[in-house]
């Protein structure tokens, strides 16, 4: 579920940092001073999660995730 302020700021900050938006771009279109704010907003979404823990499964074992 997407509450209403994380619909806005949080939403947009994660999204665009996933799809590679610059930084700076983030900030002024977020209307924030400085970038560590925009980082408060910017949080890891579940797909990233799981990338991270599936690339890091592979290093331990490269056959995990291969269909036989």
């Amino acid at each position: 579920m997407i509450k209403l302020h994380e619909g806005g700021r949080h939403t947009s900050a994660s999204l665009a940092r996933d799809a590679e938006v610059d930084p700076e771009i983030r900030r002024k279109t977020l209307g924030h001073a400085d970038q560590a704010m925009t980082s408060r907003y910017t949080h890891i979404e579940a797909e990233a999660h799981r990338a991270a823990a599936e690339a890091v499964a592979r290093l331990v074992d490269p056959g995990i995730g291969q269909v036989p």
